[in-house]
């Protein structure tokens, strides 16, 4: 869940569980989230991960276990912005490999400057 909800979930479950022996455990820094909206979501996905991603397109509400830039990451249904999305919860220690991975197959690369966004670019230019 998002580390914002994650202290009502926690007071909900405490008040609520009277003889079931269950454990939540804090992931915060243990995790990173991403999330893809569009209909090329799909697309992207495909072009790194190991998996074939097409399931997820046609069963919304569904988690998945994907390889991308070889790191093991869950992958779900976010249609939140009215259109497929999907949000990936990636082991922090490889956010960034991943990130990268997902900049390159949509064509982009870290680190360079956007004239579009950063006037100090557009400066450069």
């Amino acid at each position: 869940m998002d580390r914002f909800d994650l202290p009502a979930v926690r007071d909900m479950y405490d008040s609520h569980l009277f003889a079931d022996d269950v454990t939540l455990e804090d992931w915060t820094d243990q995790r990173t989230a991403f999330a893809l909206h569009g209909p090329s979501s799909e697309a992207l996905l495909k072009l790194i991960s190991e998996e074939d991603p097409k399931p997820m397109a046609e069963m919304p509400g569904t988690h998945h276990v994907l390889t991308l830039a070889g790191v093991k990451v869950t992958a779900y249904r976010q249609d939140t912005c009215g259109v497929m999305g999907v949000g990936l919860w990636v082991p922090t220690e490889s956010a960034a490999d991943v990130y990268q991975a997902l900049l390159s197959a949509a064509g982009f690369e870290l680190d360079q400057p956007d004239a579009q966004t950063d006037p100090q670019a557009a400066a450069e230019f």
